[in-house]
C-alpha cells in the first residue's frame, strides 16, 4: 500500500526508519533501552499493519494478454 503512494523511496525509509529505531536500541542506556524496543516494534507494527488489511477487490470485465513479439518461440522435437 505504501509503495503506490511513495514508491520505492517510501520504502527504503520505512526499513531505515525501523532499523534505526532497533539499532538504537542497543546503543542507549540501559534504562532507556526498553523505550526504543517498544518504539521500534510499535513502527514496524504499524507500518506492516497495512498488509493485514486486504483493498477492495475491483470488478473486471476485460482480460489483457501480453505478449513479447522479440523471444522466439522454441519447439521440442
Amino acid at each position: 500500500m505504501a509503495a503506490t503512494a511513495t514508491g520505492v523511496y517510501g520504502i527504503s525509509f520505512e526499513i531505515m526508519v525501523v532499523n534505526a529505531a532497533l539499532a538504537a536500541a542497543f546503543v542507549v542506556r540501559r534504562d532507556r533501552r526498553k523505550q526504543w524496543l517498544f518504539a521500534a516494534m510499535g513502527t514496524a507494527l504499524v507500518l506492516q499493519g497495512t498488509r493485514w488489511i486486504a483493498p477492495p477487490t475491483l470488478p473486471s470485465d476485460q482480460i489483457a494478454i501480453l505478449v513479447q513479439p522479440n523471444i522466439p518461440i522454441l519447439r521440442s522435437g
